[in-house]
């Protein structure tokens, strides 16, 4: 089997191995899994095709590389969240609501629904 074959399976071990901690890793461990790995794929392709030691270096580095960008996507993802102290709060949000896709689907089988979406999106409302 061609070493790279096995290459995906290892990126998804990587990402099951984040998905299964309790909580994100810290940004420097995130750095460095990615640094390495990163350096790990490079060093892979470089070395004979059908060597065990690029099978190995290559699986684990896309194993860190997998892991590390999982962690640092999902902080980008928590950095989004509600600020502490406006957690609980009441607020009053303004803003404009867009139909979704689902709404759509629904008045494809409502002709009043179809109706109705069509004339509030013509008015502006």
């Amino acid at each position: 089997m061609e070493r790279m074959a096995l290459w995906p399976l290892a990126w998804l071990a990587g990402v099951l191995l984040q998905l299964q901690q309790a909580g994100v890793w810290p940004q420097p461990v995130q750095a460095l899994l990615c640094a390495v790995g990163g350096l790990g794929v490079l060093a892979a392709r470089r070395l004979p095709a059908h060597g065990a030691l690029a099978l190995v270096l290559g699986l684990g580095a896309l194993l860190m590389l997998g892991a590390g960008s999982t962690a640092w996507r999902a902080d980008l993802r928590l950095a989004e969240s509600l600020p502490a102290p406006l957690e609980g709060q009441d607020m009053q949000v303004v803003g404009v609501a867009v139909p979704s896709s689902a709404m759509y689907l629904a008045a494809l089988s409502d002709s009043r629904l179809c109706a109705t979406l069509t004339l509030r999106e013509a008015s502006g409302t």
